[in-house]
C-alpha cells in the first residue's frame, strides 16, 4: 500500500497534465466539464483512501515489533503526511494550463479539510488508547525475589 500511494499520485498527475496542461485549447477548456469534475472526485477520493489507510497503520496499528510513538511523533508524522496530500491535491487543481472551475477548488477544500478531521480522529483516537507513550515504564520489584522466601 505504501507504493501504491505514489505512484496513484504520479499516474493521476500524468493524466490531468496530458489532458489540462499540454493539449491544444477548445473553447470549453476550463475544468467545468462533467468528465472533468468526475475525474477530479475520483482521482481525490482514490488517495484519500489510501492516505487514510496509511494513517490507520501509522496511529493504531504500527509495524510489528515496532517502538511505540512518542507524543510528538505521533502528531507530526500523520499531519505532515496530511500536508502532503493537501499539497498533492493544490498540485492537482491547479495544473490546468487555462483555468480552474470553482467547483474544482470546491472538491480541494471538501477533501483537505475532511482529510483533516479524519487524521485528527484518528490521531485522538490513537493517543486515548495509550498507543503512544509519555515515558517508558518504571521499573516495578517484584516480591519474593532471592533472600525473600518464597511462601
Amino acid at each position: 500500500m505504501l507504493m501504491l500511494y505514489p505512484c496513484m499520485i504520479a499516474f493521476t498527475l500524468a493524466a490531468r497534465y496530458t489532458k489540462y496542461g499540454l493539449l491544444i485549447p477548445t473553447p470549453n477548456w476550463l475544468t467545468t466539464s462533467q468528465e472533468a469534475l468526475w475525474f477530479t472526485g475520483i482521482c481525490f477520493g482514490a488517495v484519500s483512501l489510501i492516505h487514510i489507510f496509511l494513517v490507520v497503520y501509522i496511529t493504531l496499528k504500527g509495524p510489528r515489533e515496532s517502538p511505540r510513538m512518542s507524543r510528538v511523533f505521533a502528531w507530526f508524522a500523520p499531519m505532515t503526511f496530511w500536508f502532503g496530500t493537501c499539497a498533492y491535491f493544490f498540485v492537482f487543481t491547479i495544473l490546468a494550463r487555462y483555468g480552474v472551475a470553482w467547483q474544482e477548488w470546491v472538491l480541494f477544500g471538501a477533501f483537505a479539510l475532511g482529510l483533516f478531521f479524519v487524521t485528527a480522529v484518528l490521531i485522538c483516537v490513537a493517543v486515548s488508547l495509550a498507543k503512544v507513550v509519555d515515558a517508558p515504564p518504571a521499573q516495578v520489584p517484584v516480591e519474593g525475589g532471592p533472600g525473600q522466601g518464597n511462601q
